[in-house]
């Protein structure tokens, strides 16, 4: 049986790298208690190496917690930062 390259990728996330980005990413769920039973979560994705782990975290979180949470992926591919009256921060065209 041969596996998607995918399944390694998402297995590693818990197998391979637990210690650097699994077990930091469940404790700071925990100590700031972000999740509760029943939410509903949603996660964006700019398509970036950062949003893109954040989803597949929030996959095996679901995968493998027995908290009762769904979540939604959406895509996002640019954002506009409106500054407030007095701010000096530039907005991108």
């Amino acid at each position: 049986m041969i596996k998607e390259p995918y399944v390694a990728i998402e297995r590693s996330i818990i197998k391979q790298f637990r210690k650097e980005i699994w077990r930091p990413f469940v404790k700071g769920l925990q100590a700031y208690e972000m999740i509760a039973d029943g939410d509903r979560i949603a996660v964006c994705i700019s398509g970036g190496k950062d949003s893109m782990l954040l989803a597949k975290c929030m996959q095996e979180l679901k995968r493998h917690s027995k908290t009762n949470l769904s979540w939604n992926s959406s895509s996002w591919t640019r954002a506009t930062i409106r500054p407030t009256a007095g701010s000096s921060r530039k907005t991108r065209p």
